[in-house]
């Protein structure tokens, strides 16, 4: 075994104050403090002292074997920090539906609650019985999906247009922020609307669907072959 794959003391996820606590109690049950005036009274001390470290050491400090992967600069803080983290990411979650809550998607809704606990029953269902193409619960399920995908866009709608009938001043210049800078998806870029030139009438027609967008590709990247080469 080489010494890397050795297990080691794992001081950094150590409990120093429960720790500093065990070590005291143990030095307390020593001798009494007194001067020391011979070499072998100094070594003797020493050694005392070494032994109820390596031992408090020992029963505190937890091994650990290292890993290839391991984060080596991960400490007991950090642990800490990601344990109060995924704490109140579990009150968030469940909390969401509470107004007053400060996690609270406002536009979030008893309705859509519903919605989402019956799409999820139905594609618990749809996934256990997957293998039985006739069940009806495979069309439930998507049928309970879209609406629920469309309630959630409504809903946001809604909270929208609610919103802004009740903004305050400073709300609007947050509108005109959110509306001159709008999110999406960087993935999925969208083709807009184009505009081409009808060659029998010689007008200007907008190709809106994906189906004419392709085709207006397709003729214009990879023209047809001349009659006469």
């Amino acid at each position: 075994m080489s010494t890397s794959d050795k297990p080691s003391y794992n001081f950094r996820m150590a409990d120093w104050q429960d720790f500093t606590k065990n070590l005291e109690i143990r030095l307390t049950d020593l001798a009494c403090a007194r001067p020391l005036y011979t070499k072998d009274e100094i070594f003797d001390a020493a050694h005392t002292l070494k032994e109820v470290l390596q031992d408090t050491i020992r029963t505190r400090i937890k091994l650990q074997k290292p890993l290839p992967d391991k984060k080596r600069w991960w400490t007991g803080e950090l642990e800490d920090a990601k344990r109060q983290k995924n704490r109140l990411g579990s009150m968030h979650h469940k909390l969401r539906t509470f107004d007053q809550h400060p996690y609270k998607k406002r536009w979030w809704t008893g309705e859509l609650e519903d919605a989402k606990r019956q799409k999820n029953r139905l594609g618990s269902m749809h996934h256990k019985l997957r293998t039985f193409d006739q069940h009806p619960c495979h069309q439930q399920f998507k049928e309970a999906k879209s609406a629920f995908a469309k309630l959630v866009i409504e809903t946001k709608r809604k909270h929208w247009n609610d919103w802004l009938s009740e903004a305050s001043t400073k709300d609007l210049w947050t509108a005109n922020k959110y509306l001159r800078n709008p999110t999406g998806d960087g993935g999925q870029p969208r083709i807009p609307t184009l505009e081409a030139t009808d060659p029998y009438t010689d007008e200007k027609v907008e190709i809106a669907t994906n189906e004419e967008k392709a085709c207006m590709f397709a003729t214009t990247f990879f023209p047809r072959k001349p009659e006469h080469s």
